[in-house]
């Protein structure tokens, strides 16, 4: 049996389940009329990215490539991939001021994401506390211009959602994990400046009860 006496369906599926690099499949495009014509399935290319991204990250990034599967993977998805920040464990706890041991807040920054595709950056939290225990979607997200230290300077956002990880509801009123995104305006990611998040305060330069990070 040979490549040339394969079906195209099952040739691309021994591409997907053998072949995972640009370049051996460039390779193995050229070694015959039956490999050429299954390499060059946008299907092949589609299942690629999503095997190698994830589906939430091939498919918010298909747009930036006009649909062009086989130039996002030849791109390493340079366009669509999330910068990420991840956050010391020393700076990122974001605690309640008034914390006492018997009545206890803390929210910890796991990481920052900036989708460029949705222009949203995604704040990651894993917050704790009490049965009062305050929603996320009060919590801000704001930058101080270099060497400033005026809030009548900052640029306050408030998320426009929030998704959860967490999936009962007891578990919810004192627990509360997933990521917070805001959307942005497109030159307020590129400005310079110091950034900072602050759980459950809307407006967080003016008596601000959990510390910000």
């Amino acid at each position: 049996m040979t490549w040339q006496s394969l079906p195209l369906e099952l040739l691309q599926k021994i591409i997907l389940f053998s072949v995972s690099d640009v370049r051996d499949i460039a390779r193995l495009s050229r070694t015959c009329k039956s490999a050429l014509a299954a390499a060059s399935s946008p299907r092949v290319w589609q299942s690629l990215a999503i095997i190698r991204y994830g589906e939430a990250i091939a498919t918010s990034s298909e747009p930036l490539y006009e649909s062009n599967w086989k130039a996002l993977m030849a791109d390493d998805n340079r366009r669509g991939a999330l910068p990420t920040l991840s956050t010391p464990s020393t700076t990122r706890a974001c605690k309640y001021r008034f914390n006492r041991i018997e009545y206890y807040f803390c929210c910890i920054v796991e990481a920052v994401k900036w989708d460029r595709n949705a222009n949203e950056i995604k704040v990651y939290i894993d917050v704790r506390g009490e049965h009062d225990l305050r929603e996320p979607m009060s919590s801000a997200l704001y930058r101080l211009p270099r060497q400033s230290n005026r809030g009548n300077e900052a640029n306050v956002l408030l998320p426009k959602r929030f998704v959860s990880e967490v999936a009962t509801p007891y578990q919810s009123q004192r627990h509360h994990k997933g990521y917070l995104a805001y959307s942005v305006p497109e030159n307020v990611t590129v400005l310079p400046g110091r950034y900072f998040f602050c759980y459950a305060n809307p407006n967080p330069l003016h008596g601000a009860d959990y510390a910000p990070v």
